[in-house]
C-alpha cells in the first residue's frame, strides 16, 4: 500500500511494462495480456511472472485496473534446461556423425594401408641385404606403420563399445 507497483519488477524489465501500461492496457477497456517480467518476491529473489490486466475504469462500481498474475519461474526453469539439454543432445549427435565418418575414412585408408605394408613387405624381401633401396622401402614401411596405428586409434574412437585389445596367435586364426 503506498508502494508503485513497478517498485517491485526487475529494472531491466520496467520499461518494457511502463510501454505496455500505457499504450494498451490504459487505452482499452477489457483484458491485456502481458508479456513475461521478473517481480521481487518477499523471499528477495526474481521470479518471472505472466499475466493480464483488466481495465475496468470503466466500470462505475469498480472504477480500475484488476491484475491476475501466475508465477512461472519454474516453468521457464525447465524451458531453459530442455533447451540445455537439446543442444547436448544435438552435440552428441555431432560427435557421433563425426565418429561415424572417421570410421568409414579410417576402414577404407586401412584397407590401403594394407597393401601398401603388404606390398613393401614383399619388395623388402626381395632385395638384396646390401642393396641402397631397402632404407627407402624401410622408410616407407616405417611411415605406413604409423599411419596404421592413426588409423586404429580414428577407428577407436568411431566404435560404440570400449575396445579390449588382446594378443592374437594368427596362425591358428588362418
Amino acid at each position: 500500500i503506498g508502494r508503485n507497483v513497478l517498485e517491485f519488477v526487475h529494472p531491466d524489465d520496467q520499461q518494457r511494462l511502463r510501454d505496455v501500461f500505457y499504450t494498451k492496457v490504459l487505452v482499452r477497456p477489457g483484458v491485456t495480456q502481458l508479456p513475461p517480467f521478473r517481480a521481487l518476491h518477499s523471499d528477495g529473489s526474481w521470479r518471472i511472472m505472466e499475466g493480464t490486466h483488466n481495465n475496468l475504469l470503466h466500470h462505475p462500481v469498480i472504477a480500475g485496473i484488476i491484475y491476475t498474475g501466475r508465477d512461472i519461474t519454474e516453468r521457464k526453469q525447465a524451458e531453459e534446461e530442455n533447451r540445455s539439454l537439446q543442444a547436448q543432445l544435438a552435440q552428441a549427435q555431432k560427435l557421433q556423425s563425426i565418429g561415424t565418418l572417421a570410421g568409414g575414412i579410417a576402414h577404407d585408408f586401412n584397407n590401403i594401408l594394407t597393401a601398401i605394408i603388404g606390398y613393401g613387405n614383399i619388395v623388402l624381401k626381395k632385395l638384396p641385404v646390401a642393396d641402397k633401396m631397402r632404407v627407402y622401402v624401410d622408410n616407407i614401411l616405417s611411415a605406413s606403420n604409423r599411419a596404421a596405428n592413426l588409423t586404429r586409434s580414428l577407428l577407436t574412437f568411431s566404435r560404440k563399445q570400449p575396445i579390449n585389445p588382446r594378443p592374437s596367435n594368427v596362425n591358428t586364426i588362418v
